[in-house]
């Protein structure tokens, strides 16, 4: 075990050697930080211990643009699973932090470190070395020097006397925590060979990491990522800042317009060049307007594309495909439903209300002693005849009434050729003559008072009674 843990370190100081003197040149920042975490420790099986929390609280250093050393110190208790007692576990460790991009809001990294770590259990206490491998993440917070910080490390516990038959111990570690600053700058750091200036000097008015003295771009943009000199940058050489660039991937070369685009380009294949283009990302082969911007041909804010019902009237509400709203499925839109909750499977007018057994016309009036339609009565039944036609099948039989003025056997009559009036008038409108049928009753079943005016006007009806 010793001599495997030897060659380990050699490793280890070999691996961090190299690349420490290969950014040896490097002037960076020489921070050091505070890094307090809360542990949660996934036991070995091997143990029969539960798994539980513990603490991590390291002082680190910045070394260079890649490198980061951190000397922690770690505790934690483990529960026996069975019977009373724990593991108290108190250690050191020595890690190396290799940061893959610093220039990010989330900054990965991987890291790699041994050290001891002291365990007392049942009467024992062993100081064994340990090894341990992880991932993790720094996280700047906005306007702070203070960063949070999580990572996960799996560590080799080489004991193998706390447990006669186990000669390591293999747990997982998930930490969680800040990172604090302390002695040194926390500035962005630049990559270059810089002198600091003087402490009379010593500004960055923009905050891009570049000391005045020294930034050749002294108005960056607030969060711009910026090169050694403070000048914002053109990851891909085109001539155009990164935060203006349309199209980041140019090819070298290519000659580009203002949005970093190549003149004339055609991204979408919409038929428009990017440099005009206000809806870069239309659908391939859709229908576009001069601006790019796919067509809406009914105006109903659905794009013809994704329009399943494209012929919709002006102002009225469409669902995500382009059709009318129906909500209680009636055959009437929305728009239109006077009565919007209607029962399934039900009979409705034309304004979505649910139809009668028996109703009055209200409205259908003749010329008196005759059986000639008023103009108000034909307004009356086109929107019958429209009823109708929505509700093909329904059998109806139009039934005439009279008051009890005048003569019965002509009243009689006149019932009569007033339904047989109403009747024609439908099926000029379109409804079909088998589901009409006409019949008029007289004076019989008046429904108020003939003694008086206002009694016989409600007397003299026509009434449509749905047989089936």
């Amino acid at each position: 075990m010793t001599r495997y843990l030897t060659i380990t370190s050699y490793v280890m100081i070999l691996f961090f050697g190299k690349n420490l003197m290969a950014h040896a040149d490097e002037a960076r920042s020489s921070e050091w930080y505070l890094s307090p975490s809360l542990s949660y420790l996934i036991a070995d099986d091997d143990r029969t211990a539960d798994n539980d929390f513990g603490l991590r609280v390291g002082v680190g250093k910045i070394l260079n643009s890649r490198w980061n050393i951190e000397f922690s110190g770690v505790a934690d208790n483990l529960d026996f699973e069975n019977g009373s007692g724990q593991y108290q576990q108190r250690g050191i460790v020595l890690d190396g932090l290799y940061m893959f991009n610093r220039d990010t809001n989330l900054q990965p990294f991987a890291l790699l470190g041994f050290g001891a770590l002291r365990t007392k259990a049942v009467g024992e206490s062993n100081v064994n070395p340990l090894l341990n491998i992880g991932l993790g993440f720094m996280h700047p917070l906005t306007n702070s020097d203070i960063s949070i910080r999580g990572d996960i490390r799996h560590r080799w516990d080489f004991d193998n006397n706390i447990i006669n038959s186990e000669d390591e111990f293999n747990d997982w570690l998930v930490s969680f925590g800040v990172v604090i600053p302390f002695g040194g700058s926390s500035r962005q750091v630049v990559e270059t060979e810089t002198t600091l200036p003087s402490e009379e000097i010593a500004s960055d008015s923009d905050n891009d990491g570049v000391w005045d003295n020294v930034d050749k771009c002294p108005n960056t943009a607030e969060n711009a990522q910026v090169d050694a000199v403070g000048c914002e940058m053109d990851s891909d050489k085109d001539g155009v800042v990164n935060s203006k660039d349309q199209c980041p991937g140019s090819v070298a070369g290519v000659s580009v317009d203002d949005t970093g685009c190549e003149f004339d380009a055609d991204t979408d294949k919409d038929g428009v060049q990017n440099r005009l283009d206000k809806c870069p990302d239309s659908l391939i082969n859709a229908t576009v307007d001069a601006k790019g911007c796919e067509r809406d041909s009914d105006n109903d804010g659905v794009a013809d594309s994704k329009d399943k019902c494209a012929n919709t009237p002006a102002g009225m509400i469409v669902d995500a495909e382009g059709c009318v709203l129906d909500g209680d499925n009636d055959g009437v839109s929305d728009n239109n439903d006077n009565c919007p909750s209607t029962a399934a499977n039900v009979n409705v007018d034309i304004r979505g209300c649910e139809l009668q057994k028996n109703f009055v016309l209200k409205g259908v009036n003749f010329v008196t002693g005759s059986d000639e339609l008023t103009p108000e009565a034909m307004a009356v039944l086109d929107d019958m005849a429209a009823t109708l036609t929505k509700n093909a099948g329904l059998k109806v039989e139009i039934v005439g009434y009279t008051d009890n003025t005048g003569n019965v056997s002509f009243n009689q009559s006149l019932s009569q050729r007033r339904a047989e009036s109403v009747k024609r008038y439908l099926e000029l409108a379109g409804v079909p003559s088998e589901g009409l049928t006409a019949k008029g009753y007289g004076v019989s079943d008046p429904i108020a008072d003939n003694a008086t005016r206002e009694g016989r006007a409600i007397n003299r009806r026509v009434e449509m009674h749905i047989v089936e």
